[in-house]
């Protein structure tokens, strides 16, 4: 039986068939793999194009309460803001760490480091802009510069960071999107592969 099989491996069919099934992986293969590469990459930067935009939105969207001091109309905006489906949470802390508003009012007045959901912070660059992807979660720290119009009632030199603005979303649905083109990619490729291996051993 032994022998069987080992004269069976040194037969040019088994050579052929062997030889086919490389050359099948190589060309489908590979341009599937630098395809579901890119298909990666172009995510990851939609996702950070995406967290960065909210970002935007929200610092607009409280703009015209930080600009008269309104705390009451800043928090009431955080919190309007957040029933977006593909917003978690919002705050803004001190740049020691302090939160001064939130769309969870139990994490004011408490410490950003010492939050469940809040991600781990690296001293060095603790007040720089900073984007961290945890899972289908995204998170986008965005300093809050000192301008002109903010001498009114803060003190500090301009372009000096008063707080932080720490967004965290969630982009379900364009996850679900790139994960079953992901996966049709993937299946498709298997199939071709298949098929093309059984009709070109067909052959001979």
């Amino acid at each position: 039986m032994l022998n069987r099989i080992t004269k069976y491996f040194h037969t040019l069919k088994f050579r052929l068939m062997f030889l086919i099934t490389i050359v099948l992986l190589l060309v489908v293969g590979l341009p599937v793999g630098i395809y579901i590469n890119e298909l990666d990459n172009n995510y990851h930067e939609f996702s950070i194009n995406m967290i960065e935009i909210t970002t935007q939105m929200v610092y607009q969207f409280i703009y015209d309460g930080m600009m008269n001091n309104d705390t009451s109309k800043i928090q009431s905006n955080l919190e309007l803001l957040a029933k977006e489906p593909t917003i978690d949470l919002l705050r803004i802390y001190k740049t020691t760490g302090y939160v001064l508003y939130s769309s969870d009012r139990d994490e004011i007045g408490e410490n950003v480091r010492d939050l469940r959901n809040s991600f781990n912070y690296d001293e060095k660059g603790e007040q720089l802009e900073l984007f961290v992807e945890v899972g289908n979660n995204y998170f986008h720290r965005h300093p809050i510069y000192i301008q002109k119009e903010c001498a009114v009632c803060h003190t500090g030199r301009q372009g000096e960071i008063i707080a932080v603005l720490d967004v965290q979303a969630g982009f379900n649905k364009s996850e679900q999107i790139y994960i079953s083109a992901k996966k049709i990619t993937i299946i498709g490729a298997i199939l071709i592969v298949v098929i093309l291996w059984i009709i070109t051993n067909l052959l001979y």
